[in-house]
């Protein structure tokens, strides 16, 4: 059966690519991917959405499941710059994402209340 594909996808796989380039890592999104669109070398596999809405989504099905997934939102920056931010916050917001230091912190408030639910999940 031949799946049509929307232009949500096709900006999504872009997202994932430059992810995966910028990180020196793989893609591993499409289905059964377990929220991990990008595996990062060093780091574990993060979720990686084009806009805010689409990881505020992510957010709020992370919290039924009860499992975090580190995430990459808008474009993305330098290495070293983009880890630091997961590893603190457990996000990276674009540098041309409105309100990014109030959506880190959300997000990592959102990390510590389901480190103390159930386990962080990495790669």
């Amino acid at each position: 059966m031949k799946t049509i594909r929307t232009t949500a996808d096709f900006i999504g796989d872009d997202f994932e690519t430059a992810y995966a380039h910028a990180f020196g890592g793989t893609v591993n999104g499409g289905f059964n991917d377990h929220g991990k669109d990008v595996v990062v070398p060093g780091f574990g596999g993060v979720q990686v959405k084009a806009s805010v809405t689409g990881a505020k989504e992510f957010l709020k099905n992370s919290l039924q499941r009860k499992q975090f997934i580190p995430l990459c939102v808008g474009e993305p920056g330098a290495k070293a710059e983009m880890i630091q931010s997961l590893k603190e916050f457990g996000a990276w917001f674009g540098m041309e994402i409105p309100n990014r230091n109030q959506l880190l912190a959300g997000v990592a408030q959102v990390r510590t209340m389901l480190q103390g639910e159930r386990s962080y999940v990495r790669a």
